[in-house]
């Protein structure tokens, strides 16, 4: 199995805070979009200038709707998980607090875990 680099989303009320994790790197790279149609254009095009990516989204439908209508419109593959189920992660694994940046990593690096156990059977798009 080819293990990937993973960008999380947290999605907010204005927009979305993004993470991108690599593989075997300790930093990861921050980025917000705003939910506009400039900012979502922008989003899109970094998402795709990443590659193979997972692109997971913590939440589905209400604050992350035009993230998920843009990475649908785009063709990108993402997986959406619960809050919760990351929550739980961030605190068992990464011992850290919440915040906007830190969820988006969290989501990101759930989503690894998740790949690395062969947990992902089906894809949204």
């Amino acid at each position: 199995m080819m293990l990937r680099d993973a960008i999380g989303i947290d999605p907010d009320s204005k927009g979305c805070q993004c993470a991108l994790v690599k593989l075997g790197e300790c930093q990861t790279q921050q980025r917000g979009y705003l939910a506009t149609e400039e900012g979502m254009t922008g989003f899109i095009r970094w998402v795709k200038k990443q590659g193979d990516v997972i692109v997971a989204i913590e939440g589905s439908n209400g604050q992350s709707k035009p993230i998920e209508k843009a990475l649908r419109s785009a063709e990108i593959v993402f997986y959406s998980f619960k809050p919760s189920d990351v929550d739980k992660f961030r605190k068992a694994v990464l011992g850290q607090n919440k915040n906007n940046k830190k969820d988006a990593e969290s989501t990101a690096r759930y989503a690894m875990a998740l790949e690395v156990q062969g947990k992902f059977r089906t894809r949204v798009i």
